[in-house]
């Protein structure tokens, strides 16, 4: 199995937006970086969630936002 990592924005009832979200891996701190414009995005309630797998091991964080 390969490593795997992916990004993804939901809505507030955990529905995946159709929002592309560039990932991208800083070599230094070895931590993910997701790099978005909250511009586009109407006022509500956001989740990001990230998800990253190597082997038999996936890992899964939840960061909720709020756009006033």
């Amino acid at each position: 199995m390969r490593d795997r990592r992916e990004v993804r924005l939901l809505d507030r009832s955990g529905k995946p937006l159709p929002v592309e979200l560039p990932l991208s891996e800083d070599a230094a701190s070895k931590c993910l970086v997701v790099d978005m414009s909250l511009s586009g995005l109407g006022r509500g309630d956001y989740v990001i969630e990230l998800t990253a797998a190597a082997g038999q091991v996936t890992d899964r964080g939840l960061l909720a936002i709020r756009i006033k």
